[in-house]
């Protein structure tokens, strides 16, 4: 069976359809997952992480840092979102540390410029924002990916005690 790392406390692994993903990676991988600063099991922020705490350049030194802690030389990063920034950042910085990515819901850009006008306005970008910030802590955020995750139990207890 493979080690349970933990991740929003014990509320990821009673989804079912998280607990396959996680079994599956740790079926032929070493699974070492981490959160994020202010967020799940890292230190407590009073709200949303605060600009340095929400710098590439910060989060990304969280990164060797559990490795060393975990005796992980080398890993393979899997971001997903917010997080593949700050995995693309640290393979270019830490190459001897990288052996491979894979990147989950990554973007170039969250909002419209000449040449990527295919995503949001800045206007609606703002606006997503604004709402996201309302949300946070609530689970309710998790509507916004996608409805069926903000009624999924686990999923909206988890977020609540994840975001401080």
């Amino acid at each position: 069976m493979p080690q349970r790392p933990l991740h929003r406390g014990q509320y990821e692994w009673e989804d079912p359809n998280t607990v396959r993903f996680f079994e599956r990676l740790a079926s032929f991988s070493r699974l070492i997952r981490f959160d994020k600063r202010g967020t799940g099991l890292s230190d407590r922020t009073v709200s949303i992480p605060t600009l340095e705490h929400r710098m590439l350049e910060h989060r990304m030194d969280d990164v060797p840092a559990m490795m060393d802690a975990a005796g992980s030389e080398r890993a393979c990063l899997f971001g997903t979102s917010e997080g593949d920034p700050m995995s693309l950042l640290f393979a270019a910085t830490y190459p001897q540390r990288t052996t491979a990515l894979a990147l989950y819901g990554s973007y170039a850009r969250l909002a419209q410029a000449p040449d990527h006008p295919w995503v949001r306005t800045q206007e609606a970008q703002d606006a997503h924002l604004a709402a996201f910030q309302t949300a946070w802590g609530t689970g309710a955020t998790w509507e916004m990916f996608g409805p069926s995750l903000g009624r999924n139990p686990p999923i909206v207890r988890g977020a609540r005690h994840s975001s401080g």
